[in-house]
């Protein structure tokens, strides 16, 4: 299979869709010269205004058009890196984006030299003031809200403060949160409808949209140097608090009920008794695991969600459920989900499997038979497991 296919953006959860089905990929090396993503428009002086603060009101974590858009963007123009899911179990957790499909978690490292310049060129690109003069210019033709990343928070809705102390229970040192309004989430903005007769954004800053000014310059963005601030309700982390990893919520293993909504069907709890390569002996070293099984006809999706000690305890689990995959004769690839992540697909076809880690939790799904076979159900299915593995990890969610 091509890499370009591979992850192309109209799949539901691009790189995830494909993988779940695929028994091989190349993964091209990122190029040294690679700073920010290409466009896919040229662009004028009309541009929507920043976006304002859309909280979750409902639930539907399937994932929007705008936000698999982005996220393919993101790991198509930075090719090392990974992802941390789109979707989110209206179970887990307290308010948050990803219950509406308008979040993603770009799986970066604040401890990586590279990492830390790849998302500083990403800012830059994002927040800087595009030849018209307008400030912040990608940000608001795409629709983002707000960003977290490595402690700190930018707002949209408040643009001019910058980055600014963030204080959430979740640090955001591996990953980057990205939210989006409604407009960028179904990908009605112009970043990627253009400004043409069906693209042109409702309003420019010629029509009373109120000014803003880059921050601290058009072309610096230094993650590290925020304003003294008084402290304000967004700097915090009300959608979940810290969770020692005794404890496996019930909110995050996914009922008959997602599956259903997921997958069509009528679902109901199943036998929990492992059959076939895919056991999960992989999560015998963690400190506490819980499986749930439910069963349609004769298919069966199986997921454990198990928390580890640490992350790298669970990124070695992830390589011990690789080695025995392959050891069954499996075809195995590497999905680029989670910190860490193997997905593999039996001789016959009949069963797959995706194993990822988190912030120290593995999720183990496994499908049989005919319902899973859908290679964009599937793949919603594993993201939003992915995604709700954070209710049972130390640092929660957001």
């Amino acid at each position: 299979m091509r890499p370009a296919r591979f992850l192309s953006p109209r799949l539901l959860t691009g790189l995830l869709a494909l993988a779940l089905t695929a028994s091989a990929v190349v993964l091209v090396a990122e190029p040294v010269a690679a700073k920010h993503p290409r466009l896919p428009h040229h662009y004028g002086a009309t541009i929507e205004p920043l976006a304002g603060y859309e909280p979750q009101r409902r639930c539907s974590p399937q994932a929007k058009p705008g936000t698999t858009a982005f996220a393919n963007l993101l790991l198509r123009t930075y090719r090392s890196t990974r992802s941390l899911g789109i979707s989110r179990a209206c179970s887990v957790g307290g308010t948050s984006e990803h219950k509406e499909g308008r979040a993603f978690d770009w799986a970066v490292s604040a401890n990586s030299a590279a990492d830390r310049r790849r998302v500083q060129n990403l800012m830059r690109w994002l927040l800087q003031t595009d030849r018209h003069g307008n400030a912040f210019a990608m940000a608001r033709r795409i629709g983002i809200q707000y960003m977290i990343w490595n402690r700190r928070i930018w707002g949209a809705y408040s643009a001019d403060s910058g980055w600014r102390p963030y204080t959430g229970s979740n640090p955001h040192t591996d990953h980057v949160h990205f939210s989006f309004s409604w407009r960028g989430a179904r990908k009605n903005s112009s970043f990627w409808q253009g400004e043409g007769r069906n693209g042109r954004p409702s309003l420019s800053a010629a029509d009373g949209t109120r000014s803003v000014r880059a921050h601290p310059s058009s072309d610096t963005y230094d993650l590290h140097d925020s304003p003294d601030l008084h402290d304000s309700p967004d700097l915090h982390d009300s959608h979940g608090s810290d969770i020692a990893p005794t404890r496996v919520p019930d909110g995050v293993l996914l009922d008959s009920r997602t599956v259903a909504q997921r997958l069509g069907g009528t679902w109901t709890a199943g036998d929990r008794r492992a059959v076939g390569c895919p056991t999960a002996a992989h999560v015998d070293a963690s400190v506490v695991h819980r499986t749930s099984v439910v069963a349609e006809g004769g298919s069966s999706v199986r997921q454990t969600v198990a928390a580890f000690a640490s992350a790298a305890a669970a990124d070695r689990a992830v390589d011990d459920a690789r080695d025995r995959l392959v050891g069954c004769g499996w075809s195995v690839l590497d999905p680029r989900v989670g910190s860490a992540a193997v997905q593999g697909v039996a001789p016959d076809g009949t069963q797959r499997v995706l194993v990822a880690a988190t912030e120290g939790v593995t999720v183990t799904l496994v499908g049989s038979g005919g319902r899973p076979a859908d290679r964009r159900e599937w793949a919603g299915l594993a993201d939003l497991a992915l995604g709700s593995a954070c209710g049972a990890s130390a640092h929660g969610c957001h």
